[in-house]
């Protein structure tokens, strides 16, 4: 990646998007920081792959479980 002169290079990082609690999963994304909590990693990895379906088809997930 190219950067203007006199501008410092950006570090970009990916981070895991899913994660454990007292044995409880979730998973992140940009538009909400936290959903869970799942009983398995599966179930939120299944549930990471809904919420992706529904915000490509016309973004109105997140806006429907967060009014």
């Amino acid at each position: 990646m190219t950067q203007r002169k006199g501008e410092p290079e950006k570090l970009y990082f990916q981070s895991e998007r899913f994660f454990s609690v007292d044995n409880q999963w979730f998973f992140a994304t940009r538009e909400v920081p936290v959903l869970g909590p799942f009983l398995t990693r599966g179930e939120a990895q299944a549930e990471l792959l809904l919420y992706a379906r529904h915000m490509n088809e016309n973004g109105s997930f997140a806006k429907a479980m967060f009014r």
